[in-house]
């Protein structure tokens, strides 16, 4: 990766957790539940992005050899077993096979 677009990458996840951190500091008595649930939702768009982009990688991985495999990047990262790894990535190929519009979310 690039590093203009790595710096625009950090940039872009430093401003969604600041907005997060202010969220948690605007939340107010009886807020709790449905800022909770509006967390949830984030969470899962945020597994669902993961795996469509787990499954761009592994897809470009076999067109262009690399000396790290995508699983191997997942396990460095993200403090995963490398078992745990190459399932994600075998869940996100999966997944992008049967589901495409997936991808699209």
């Amino acid at each position: 990766m690039e590093a203009p677009q790595a710096s625009y990458l950090d940039q872009q996840f430093e401003a969604a957790d600041q907005a997060m951190r202010a969220l948690a500091a605007a939340t107010t008595m009886g807020d709790e539940v449905h800022v909770a649930a509006l967390l949830e939702q984030l969470a899962s768009r945020a597994s669902g992005l993961r795996m469509a982009l787990l499954a761009q990688a592994a897809n470009a991985e076999s067109a262009d050899l690399r000396v790290l495999t995508v699983a191997d990047q997942v396990h460095a990262t993200n403090r995963v077993t490398r078992q745990t790894a190459r399932a994600d990535v075998r869940l996100a190929r999966d997944l992008a096979d049967r589901f495409p519009i997936l991808g699209e979310a």
